[in-house]
């Protein structure tokens, strides 16, 4: 997660504030990148690189959603479905 926080337009997949009052937050397409990178080095000690990297850029792509974005955003917090 970056130690800056993001402008307006970026799409967030996570959003917290430390103890010391710091507003960390990642980018989705960041999130979804990673992921995809990390399941597919374990996906080719299974013969499933191409398929587990795919399933990890596209799992949270729900956050993408205005109503997801709005909750991430907001002090308030639940579960929201994404």
């Amino acid at each position: 997660m970056n130690n800056k926080k993001q402008n307006d337009q970026t799409i967030l997949a996570h959003r917290e504030v430390d103890e010391e009052g710091n507003v960390l937050e990642q980018a989705l397409s960041e999130h979804l990148y990673k992921t995809g990178e990390y399941a597919g080095k374990i996906g080719k000690e299974v013969g499933l690189q191409s398929f587990l990297k795919l399933l990890g850029y596209l799992h949270d792509l729900g956050k993408s959603d205005s109503k997801f974005q709005s909750y991430i955003r907001s002090d308030t917090k639940g579960r929201v479905n994404h």
